[in-house]
């Protein structure tokens, strides 16, 4: 058994978002899985991106968003479901009022396996 509290100090702040890693493969004991909570503000954005190897489960813990994979947008909200693969191309922006958070559960995923799209639309 295994107990991460929300509250842990594992945050990590990156362009647009900030994310809590919960569990990393080591923890959960599967190769190439990690739990972690993303927070997006309101009024900000998570640029478009795409992962080689992994697929990404989020599930909405609060707020909405729109969210835009593969060039269709959806809009998301609490209890929401939803699964990216690889190759996607993924974004998000909270226009929303308040913070939105989601539980992204990570399968198969690697090292630097985030490829992040310029002004063009190209890695």
């Amino acid at each position: 058994m295994k107990l991460i509290r929300r509250e842990s100090n594992n945050w990590v702040q990156a362009d647009g978002y900030r994310k809590n890693i919960l569990m990393t493969e080591n923890e959960i004991g599967v190769k190439g899985s990690l739990t972690q909570i993303v927070v997006v503000e309101a009024g900000s954005q998570v640029k478009p991106h795409y992962h080689k190897r992994t697929s990404e489960l989020i599930y909405v813990i609060e707020g909405d968003c729109l969210f835009t994979v593969n060039d269709r947008t959806f809009p998301l909200q609490t209890g929401d479901l939803l699964l990216t693969e690889p190759g996607d191309i993924h974004s998000l922006v909270n226009d929303g009022p308040s913070a939105w958070q989601a539980l992204v559960f990570k399968i198969n995923a690697v090292a630097d396996d985030s490829f992040w799209l310029d002004k063009k639309g190209s890695a």
